[in-house]
């Protein structure tokens, strides 16, 4: 469990939510009962983000923005692979602030798994000493027979429907001396209650709620249950044949009273109500559909299953393999410097999920394990190999493998961070970079491309992803212009290219030779 899987979960019950009160709607315009639609959204709140089949813990293709993947402008440059700048996927993690992502921020994922059962604990334990709350109050009511009927009396408490096997009913002792009718219909509206098995539900999903304290929109669908179970309550005793204007005379009658059941409690069905409530029963007696009115009880059902599948269909976040605490033997022995190219140096560090890979200035990212030497960056389809013999790194974007970085030391880190802030102090390109640019960034085909002005490593990779760089260019048309746009925060050169249909800013990394090493879709320079 991690912060974007509960990000994922709350918008689950959020659109779970909405589709619930279109189909109460519809269930009330058709004269049907509405509260199992609140407990089946209350239990697929809970069940859809629990059951949902989330991604295998790999990465996603076509994820990273390179010089020919059709994807939208990255929000960031971030880590290279192979001259590749990596951006993150679209998944409930991209939802969270960058920056409780980043290493050396919050680690948020550690905090909402602590703070889960923490929660259902907590949420556990107000439920049992309510639940013994309420005992020790019981032991104070005394039996009493009411119209031909065994129940408690308090003085204080009821009309309410107390106990979960084995239910009673309690009323207040100003009940005793109310007329015959009255009583008749509190214990009518009582004992419907427990032939429903009202009491039973609220019970389950008091469970439900103990599994998930953390989830407003439940706590919402808790309310909405409540209050149609009482409704549904109203509509059987009414069909049962009692009169509506008596019936409505007892609402009123025991809310002006104001008598409460407390401490409250999820699986306990009182009938007394707060006005604004009260007022919303007594409407719904006394209303009835017009014709078209339940023509729409259909729609609306329809419209509440279009819903339904919506947040059905709304995507988990990728399952994450979370490593031991403590690195496994030989994890050690990969951390150290390795040379990606001219001033780029990938420095690699134990964490303890796996590795982190940390590229010049840009940010860290971590590295999760498929095996001993096989990592990748979550969320991406950047993949990297260590040699262990040749002590080397090789990272890979689509299956295209990059040239093998060697071992280097802590000098070439101080060299290359050296070079990008002198990079970025010049604010000048690289020569060359905007011919490259205008030579390459609208080729449709792999024919297109110019050999001479790609780095190994990056022509294989480039190669792999043309069928993505075709579909987009042939949406934006041919290129008219190309201008330079500076260099951005991380030391590449910015170009804005003006192509038929729109414009895309590019960021590109030349290596000595005057070669393209890297090169990625990024938002514009502010």
């Amino acid at each position: 469990m991690s912060a974007a899987w509960i990000v994922y979960a709350l918008a689950v019950a959020v659109v779970l939510t909405l589709a619930a009160l279109a189909a109460e709607q519809g269930a009330r315009l058709a004269r049907r009962a509405g509260r199992w639609v609140w407990a089946l959204a209350m239990l697929l709140t809970v069940a859809l983000p629990l059951l949902a089949p989330g991604p295998a813990p790999r990465p996603e293709p076509g994820s990273l923005a390179g010089p020919l993947a059709n994807s939208a402008p990255a929000a960031r440059p971030t880590l290279a692979a192979g001259g590749f700048q990596a951006t993150p996927s679209l998944t409930p993690r991209a939802w969270l602030p960058e920056r409780a992502t980043q290493a050396g921020a919050i680690d948020l994922d550690a905090a909402a798994r602590l703070a889960w059962p923490v929660a259902s604990a907590l949420a556990l334990a107000a439920l049992a000493g309510a639940a013994m709350a309420l005992r020790r109050r019981q032991r104070q009511w005394r039996p009493a027979r009411l119209a031909g009927a065994d129940v408690l009396v308090s003085d204080d408490a009821g009309p309410a429907v107390v106990g979960v096997l084995r239910p009673r009913i309690v009323v207040p002792a100003w009940l005793l001396d109310a007329p015959p009718r009255r009583q008749a219909l509190v214990l009518a509206h009582e004992q419907s209650h427990i032939d429903a098995g009202d009491q039973r539900l609220l019970a389950a999903v008091a469970l439900l709620l103990v599994a998930m304290p953390w989830n407003l929109p439940l706590w919402f669908q808790l309310r909405r249950l409540r209050r149609a179970i009482e409704v549904d309550c109203d509509a059987r005793v009414l069909a049962a044949g009692h009169p509506l204007a008596d019936y409505g005379a007892t609402l009123i009658d025991v809310g002006a009273r104001g008598q409460r059941a407390h401490p409250p409690m999820p699986f306990l069905v009182a009938m007394a109500a707060p006005v604004p409530f009260l007022e919303q029963r007594l409407r719904l007696m006394t209303r009835r559909p017009a014709f078209w009115q339940r023509l729409l009880a259909p729609l609306l059902l329809l419209l509440s299953i279009d819903i339904g599948v919506a947040a059905a269909r709304i995507a988990p976040p990728p399952a994450v393999a979370v490593a031991a605490a403590t690195a496994p033997a030989g994890r050690a022995a990969l951390a150290g410097y390795y040379q990606l190219g001219a001033n780029r140096v990938a420095v690699v560090t134990v964490s303890a999920a796996g590795l982190t890979m940390k590229t010049n200035l840009e940010p860290a990212w971590p590295l999760l394990a498929e095996s001993d030497d096989a990592y990748f960056v979550p969320g991406t389809d950047l993949r990297v190999r260590f040699d262990r013999a040749a002590a080397t790194l090789t990272l890979s974007l689509s299956g295209a493998a990059a040239d093998p970085a060697p071992r280097t030391d802590s000098a070439a880190v101080e060299r290359a961070d050296a070079y990008v802030a002198a990079r970025i102090a010049s604010g000048q390109p690289r020569a060359g970079g905007d011919v490259i640019v205008r030579r390459n960034v609208g080729a449709r085909q792999l024919g297109q491309l110019h050999a001479a002005d790609f780095t190994p490593g990056l022509l294989r990779q480039a190669s792999a992803l043309m069928p993505l760089q075709r579909h987009r260019n042939e949406a934006m048309g041919s290129v008219q212009q190309v201008d330079f746009d500076g260099v951005d925060r991380l030391g590449w050169d910015r170009y804005k290219v003006r192509y038929a249909n729109g414009t895309l800013n590019w960021a590109i990394w030349l290596d000595a030779d005057g070669r393209l090493a890297a090169a990625t879709l990024a938002p514009p320079l502010r």
